[in-house]
């Protein structure tokens, strides 16, 4: 069975289960509410209005700084309106930095499964950074690529994710460069539909966009 480290440096978009031993919260949509009310400041959320077709929306940015945010976020969360939010959880550099509290099994994911890859993969150095992505309602997060592997650990509702592996020209390149989007999504896309307990790898530099499905 492939293991979540194998996949570092690895071209291949692929799917691999939540790694045993590990477990994530019994309720994650709650902790996820909690998580948003008490880090406001640090958190980022949006909401879509949409029109009648999915991509014909208008992007709307909630205020960190005001309070009633997380209502109105929590509101369209529990209405299954278009919304999304994010929350920085674990940020690693060599092996060293924070973790946000209550989010401990998250960084027991890095210890158990990624800090000896990482060590052997870059002995020069490496950073880790861990994010909370909450969104529903049939939010569309619109193509984009990162300049990093990334995993996506489902652990609540459906979502599907649509990927363009990276073509043969653009791989192992030393420079990143965000500005060739077109030449990027030339290959075959893949679409994903995840379930909860599935980790989706998505190599760096694949464009890829994400979808939140149904009312979780």
């Amino acid at each position: 069975m492939t293991q979540l480290k194998d996949c570092l440096l690895t071209e291949e978009p692929s799917v691999l289960q939540f790694p045993a031993g590990i477990e994530y919260p019994p309720d994650p949509a709650q902790w996820a509410l909690e998580m948003f009310a008490c880090n406001l400041r640090e958190a980022d959320i949006q909401s879509r209005n949409m029109g009648s077709e999915k991509r014909d929306s208008n992007v709307t940015y909630f205020d960190q700084n005001d309070d009633s945010s997380f209502e109105r976020f929590r509101h369209r969360v529990e209405s299954n309106l278009p919304v999304h939010g994010s929350l920085p959880l674990i940020d690693y550099c060599n092996g060293d930095g924070t973790v946000r509290e209550n989010a401990d099994w998250a960084s027991q994911i890095f210890y158990a499964h990624f800090k000896d890859g990482l060590d052997q993969r870059h002995p020069a150095g490496n950073y880790l950074r861990a994010s909370l992505w909450t969104s529903c309602g049939d939010h569309l997060y619109e193509v984009h690529n990162d300049p990093f592997d990334g995993f996506l650990f489902h652990i609540s509702g459906r979502k599907r994710v649509r990927v363009w592996p990276v073509p043969g020209k653009y791989r192992q390149r030393v420079v990143f460069s965000h500005r060739d989007f077109k030449g990027r999504m030339a290959s075959t896309p893949m679409d994903f539909d995840l379930e909860p307990g599935q980790v989706l790898f998505i190599p760096t530099g694949a464009m890829h966009e994400v979808v939140a499905y149904g009312d979780q």
